[in-house]
């Protein structure tokens, strides 16, 4: 395995520092400040056990204008439907693609993925973290408010991803920040709203 390999499953992943600089060029990427085609000849597998529009779209345009291509692997057309198991699936991915994106339901299963790949894996969304957008809703912010968001506060409202009882995934989106004090606010927990379960929702 690369010793250059490096995942992003969660955002502990990456320091504050390092999301700083990944939101920094990604904004000097959008505004043209920056024009990259810093994935030429390369090519991202994504791996969508979970249904998607946002997420596919997203990632697909983005290698695409990045100068790579992205290859769609889903259930129904991957081996991955008929058992295939993680440790396969990896390896014939790292021999053939340059990094992958999985979205899927059990957090083990991208943590398997990273284990067994030889190339980078990236967490589209699990059941318990959606690292990607949680970046995303930062840049957001700072588009909103400005670059410095520190002293912003924010509230999640609604039901959390997965089990919204569960305290499981604190630890990991409070370090969502970067320094952004987050205040939770599930309406499933606090009883404000009755939870609604929307198994195809894309957020």
């Amino acid at each position: 395995m690369s010793s250059h390999k490096r995942d992003f499953l969660a955002i502990t992943d990456f320091s504050q520092e390092d999301h700083y600089r990944i939101l920094e060029r990604a904004h000097r990427l959008k505004s043209g400040e920056e024009p990259s085609r810093g994935l030429e000849g390369k090519t991202l597998a994504m791996i969508f056990r979970k249904s998607s529009t946002r997420t596919r779209v997203s990632f697909e345009v983005g290698a695409v204008q990045l100068g790579g291509h992205a290859v769609f692997l889903s259930d129904q057309h991957s081996q991955m439907g008929r058992g295939e198991s993680i440790h396969d699936t990896a390896e014939v991915l790292s021999r053939f693609v340059d990094g992958i994106m999985i979205r899927t339901f059990a957090h083990a299963e991208v943590e398997a993925l990273a284990a067994e790949a030889s190339v980078p894996v990236i967490n589209g969304l699990t059941d318990l973290l959606h690292p990607c957008q949680v970046v995303s809703d930062i840049m957001t912010a700072q588009e909103s408010f400005g670059r410095d968001v520190s002293e912003l506060r924010f509230a999640w409202i609604g039901e959390r991803s997965g089990d919204p009882t569960s305290d499981e995934d604190d630890s990991a989106t409070d370090e969502a920040k970067p320094s952004i004090d987050l205040a939770h606010r599930s309406a499933a927990r606090s009883g404000e709203i009755a939870p609604q379960r929307n198994d195809q929702s894309d957020e």
